[in-house]
């Protein structure tokens, strides 16, 4: 059973308890994603975001487009507004060198991954494929809808299985998984 929302109409895509707000979350994570967040920083822009649209009531107009595409665009500014202050804070250090008397400038850099991590994370990323391969075709069906960001409920439906049984044969899936990538580890 779904909480009550009250008067206010936007907390139903916001609240991720809800299934609008699930639904909602996963498409906000996701672009934050592509501005670069950490999940840290994602949570922080959603959290700022929620609460930005509980205190003040934001101007929305139904001809123009619907609700959740209207917090949308406003979660999108919250992403643009955190990069914005992340770049203001890193700060450049202007120095000079005591022994050699030259001026020199030590910039932040943003965290970039080295060639090994990589091709770490390649070789990973490439197990993990292959043992989702070997699963059973039931039970790789179902992980690849999950890796897809499908809530059991969506999987449930799109595949006419019981929410019970997609459930069960993740949880088999998970583990045998868990079984095939500590197996090639060792």
């Amino acid at each position: 059973m779904e909480p009550d929302i009250g008067e206010n109409p936007f907390v139903k895509f916001i609240s991720k308890d809800m299934t609008n707000g699930k639904i909602f979350y996963r498409k906000c994570r996701g672009m934050a994603k592509k501005f670069g967040l950490t999940p840290e920083e994602t949570e922080d822009a959603y959290q700022e975001f929620a609460l930005g649209i509980m205190k003040r009531d934001p101007i929305y107009n139904p001809q123009i487009g619907t609700i959740d595409g209207f917090l949308y665009v406003c979660f999108v500014n919250t992403c643009h507004d955190q990069g914005r202050r992340q770049a203001r804070n890193s700060v450049s250090i202007y120095a000079i060198n005591k022994e050699t008397d030259k001026e020199f400038t030590i910039e932040p850099k943003s965290y970039q991954p080295t060639p090994q991590e990589i091709l770490s994370k390649r070789e990973r990323i490439q197990g993990l494929h292959e043992a989702i391969n070997k699963l059973p075709q039931k039970r790789r069906e179902l992980i690849e809808l999950k890796l897809e960001g499908m809530s059991c409920r969506e999987i449930s439906n799109n595949t006419s299985t019981k929410k019970s049984t997609v459930k069960s044969r993740l949880h088999s899936a998970k583990h045998t998984l868990r079984k095939l990538l500590t197996e090639d580890i060792q």
